[in-house]
C-alpha cells in the first residue's frame, strides 16, 4: 500500500500540477525509421499513472527517454534524442558463467555454464549517431551523456523471463522480436550494447533479444572461441525453439554475426529438419559477415537451412577479420568473404547475397552490419518486407548486379549516393 500511495501522489503531481510533464508509451508514437522524426506523441499521463497505481508491468522491454521533465516510454523521436539520454531495455539468454561482481559489465564471465536469462538496461547518449556505439578510449571514463553504458543486468528465473517477454509484446501493436547472436571476440557487455544500438537505430518497436555464448572476448583466443561456439549450438537450438513456441510472438527476425552465424545456421538447420511447429514465425535470418567455411555451408548446412525462411547474406571484400580467419583455417574461404574467383559474394539458391564492400567501415571492416547504410537496408527489409530486388532504384539502397551465369546478387550504392536516403 505504501508503494501505491507514493505512486498516487506522484501521478497527481504529474497530471495536475506539472502540465509540462509528458508520459507516453510506444504505441502513442508513429514510430519513425532511420532519419525520420515523429510529431505524434500524445499526453497520456493520467492513463499511465492509473496503470501504475494498479501495478501493471507496463514498460517491460521498453525504451525510456528522460529529459526536460518528460518521460517517454517507447522509441524517442529524432528531436527528443538530440536532447535526451535514452535507456533501452533488452532481453537476454546466455550460457556464460554468472559472477558475483557488482559491476554490470562483469556480471557474466567467459566460461561455459548453465543457461540463464534476464534483462539489461543500456544507456544511449543524446548525441548518438546512427550506426555508432559511442565509447571512450578508456572504459573507466564512460559518461552516460556521451557514451553507451550498460546500466544494469537483472537475472531472472526462466518462467519470469518469458512472462515478461510476453508482457512486453502484449503492450504493443507489433508483436515481433529480433534475436541477435554475436560473433568472436565479444563480451556480454558488447552484445548488450550492440543489441540496444540495433533496436534504437532501427526504431524497432518489438522485443530486442540477444543470445550471448561464452566467447573469451580476446582477439588472440580465436581457436577457443571456435570451440565455444560449437559447444553452444544445442543451447541456442533449445532457446530458439522456446522463442518460436511463444504464442505472443508473431514474427521473429534473427541477426547472426561472424562466428555466431556458425551456431545459428546449425541450430536453425536442425529445427528446420525437425519441422518444429511455428518455425514459419522466423521470417528473416540475416547472416552478417559469417565466419563459416563455404564448402561446409554448401554441403552440410544449406540443404536444411535455406528452405525454411528468407535469408540475407551480407559480405565484404574489405573484411580484414575474415581474411585473418581464412588464413587461420588453412586458407579455406569464408561465407562472408567475396569470392576471389568471381569477385562477387557467394551465391546460393534461396539466399539474397549482398556485397557491402562500399560501406564505409572501421579498419577491420568486420562490423559493418551496424553501420548506417546497412541498417537502412535492414530497415526496408523489416519495416516494409521488401526483398532485395525491391530495394533498388532511385530511393533504394542497392544496385542489382548480374553474376556468373544466370545468377544475380546486389551491391550497396556508394556512400555519396546513399546520403540522404531514409527508410520511410
Amino acid at each position: 500500500m505504501k508503494y501505491r500511495s507514493i505512486t498516487y501522489i506522484i501521478c497527481i503531481f504529474l497530471v495536475f500540477i506539472q502540465p509540462i510533464t509528458r508520459i507516453a508509451k510506444a504505441e502513442d508514437f508513429d514510430i519513425p525509421c532511420i532519419g525520420e522524426s515523429s510529431n505524434s506523441g500524445k499526453k497520456v499521463g493520467g492513463f499511465i499513472c492509473l496503470m501504475g497505481i494498479l501495478g501493471s508491468p507496463f514498460s517491460f522491454g521498453a525504451t525510456t527517454a528522460l529529459c526536460g521533465g518528460a518521460m517517454i516510454v517507447g522509441a524517442a523521436s529524432d528531436d527528443q534524442s538530440k536532447r535526451c539520454a535514452t535507456k533501452v531495455k533488452v532481453f537476454y539468454a546466455t550460457d556464460r558463467d554468472y559472477t558475483s561482481s557488482h559491476s554490470p559489465k562483469e556480471k557474466y564471465g567467459i566460461n561455459r555454464s548453465e543457461m540463464t536469462y534476464g534483462t539489461c538496461d543500456v544507456n544511449i547518449p543524446y548525441k548518438h549517431d546512427i550506426g555508432e556505439i559511442e565509447s571512450p578510449f578508456w572504459k573507466q571514463n564512460e559518461d552516460p551523456k556521451k557514451h553507451f553504458v550498460l546500466l544494469n543486468v537483472d537475472r531472472k528465473e526462466k518462467k519470469i523471463f518469458f512472462d515478461e517477454l510476453a508482457a512486453r509484446t502484449r503492450h504493443l501493436d507489433n508483436n515481433d522480436a529480433f534475436v541477435f547472436i554475436h560473433g568472436y571476440n565479444s563480451s556480454f557487455e558488447d552484445a548488450a550494447k550492440r543489441t540496444a544500438q540495433i533496436a534504437y537505430d532501427l526504431r524497432f518497436s518489438g522485443a530486442p533479444i540477444f543470445y550471448s555464448w561464452h566467447s573469451k572476448a580476446e582477439p588472440e583466443k580465436y581457436s577457443a572461441d571456435a570451440e565455444s561456439v560449437r559447444l553452444t549450438e544445442t543451447n541456442l537450438k533449445l532457446f530458439l525453439k522456446e522463442i518460436i513456441s511463444k504464442e505472443d510472438l508473431d514474427e521473429i527476425y534473427v541477426i547472426a554475426h561472424s562466428m555466431g552465424a556458425r551456431a545459428l545456421t546449425r541450430a536453425f538447420g536442425e529445427l528446420a529438419r525437425e519441422n518444429i511447429s511455428g518455425i514459419q514465425k522466423v521470417s528473416e535470418i540475416i547472416l552478417a559477415a559469417p565466419d563459416i567455411n563455404v564448402d561446409i555451408f554448401r554441403e552440410q548446412i544449406a540443404p536444411h537451412f535455406i528452405s525454411s525462411t528468407h535469408i540475407t547474406l551480407y559480405a565484404s571484400k574489405n573484411d580484414k577479420a575474415l581474411e585473418l580467419a581464412r588464413r587461420y583455417n588453412d586458407s579455406e574461404p569464408r561465407l562472408g568473404d567475396i569470392s576471389e574467383d568471381y569477385n562477387e559474394p557467394y551465391i546460393f539458391p534461396g539466399i539474397e547475397s549482398i556485397d557491402a564492400s562500399l560501406v564505409d567501415t572501421t579498419f577491420f571492416g568486420h562490423s559493418y552490419y551496424g553501420e548506417k547504410p546497412v541498417l537502412q537496408d535492414i530497415c526496408r527489409l523489416y519495416r516494409h518486407n521488401l526483398r532485395a530486388h525491391e530495394r533498388v532504384g532511385k530511393n533504394g539502397t542497392l544496385n542489382e548486379v548480374k553474376a556468373n551465369g544466370d545468377k544475380r546478387y546486389w551491391r550497396f550504392k556508394n556512400m555519396e549516393e546513399l546520403k540522404g536516403k531514409i527508410c520511410s
